[in-house]
């Protein structure tokens, strides 16, 4: 496995250049079905941006939870470190996030159409 992707002077985090990839991926499949059955094509990146932003929060959080005993000494700094994401964490955030993306999309339009 190769962790690190020298290209040049830039090195990409191959995790990071997957997850990013997955979720580009999994955007344009949804706003193609979306697409397909006459709704706007802009959800898909909106709910998948959801996802992501859930997803790594809860991720995150689960981790601290999961580990608090090891984190406690430093957590504001265990809380932005590069390491520790859980996948249970990631699924209940990203399902959180994506779940409450329709009531606070349409809250804010109403909010800015006033």
């Amino acid at each position: 496995m190769y962790p690190h992707i020298h290209l040049g002077p830039l090195t990409f985090q191959t995790f990071g250049l997957m997850f990013a990839i997955a979720f580009l991926a999994a955007a344009a499949l949804i706003g193609r079905r979306l697409r397909e059955i006459g709704k706007p094509a802009d959800w898909a990146y909106e709910v998948g941006f959801a996802a992501l932003v859930g997803g790594i929060v809860g991720a995150r959080l689960y981790f601290i939870i999961q580990n608090y005993q090891s984190v406690k000494h430093d957590l504001i700094g265990s809380i932005f470190s590069g390491s520790g994401l859980v996948w249970y964490g990631g699924v209940i955030g990203g399902a959180l996030a994506v779940v409450l993306w329709p009531a606070t999309a349409i809250s804010l339009a109403s909010s800015c159409s006033t």
